[in-house]
């Protein structure tokens, strides 16, 4: 039996079933949630969060497989699910405005932390770095190459101390 369409279910194309990681990040990116996106159109999505959101705010859903940023207004919330009407996306490899650079900073953090549980595990940085897909130039647009510098040679001496091999260096 197919599954029943939510409540508020109103949209004219269907949504491609993903489950991508993504940020929910207010108008003046002062506050993130992580979240998964768990379909996607090019007017909206729906999303599996730790939160509900206030129906009709304004704000960014951060989709960090596709690198692209959707300026959002949140349609319907539950406790631990949203659905999001998109009225502009930006792709992040594109340029942003200066107003919304925040929103690239966010993109780098993100695949740092990916990058580090990846640098956990024992893959190299360069392996790492290539999973998540991040870049030089995302460093150079976005800033956040200290993060990975201070982990990386926070890690290398953790595993000096066990004797266990450590990540290669960039």
């Amino acid at each position: 039996m197919p599954a029943q369409p939510h409540p508020y279910e109103r949209r004219r194309q269907g949504r491609k079933r993903v489950l991508f990681s993504g940020l929910v990040v207010d108008s003046d990116g002062k506050n993130t949630t992580e979240c998964t996106i768990q379909d996607l159109n090019t007017h909206g999505a729906q999303l599996a969060l730790s939160r509900e959101l206030a129906r009709g705010s304004q704000l960014y859903l951060l989709d960090t497989q596709n690198r692209t940023a959707y300026q959002a207004t949140v349609v319907w919330s539950e406790a631990d699910r949203a659905g999001l009407s998109f009225s502009r996306a930006y792709g992040l490899d594109m340029g942003l405005p200066p107003e919304l650079h925040f929103l690239g900073h966010l993109l780098v953090e993100a695949k740092v932390g990916q990058m580090i549980s990846l640098l956990q595990r024992g893959f190299s940085v360069d392996v790492s770095s290539g999973i998540v897909g991040l870049t030089r130039e995302d460093f150079a647009r976005f800033g956040g190459i200290e993060i990975v510098d201070k982990f990386i040679a926070d890690y290398q001496r953790q595993r000096q101390n066990t004797q266990a091999p450590a990540p290669q260096s960039r």
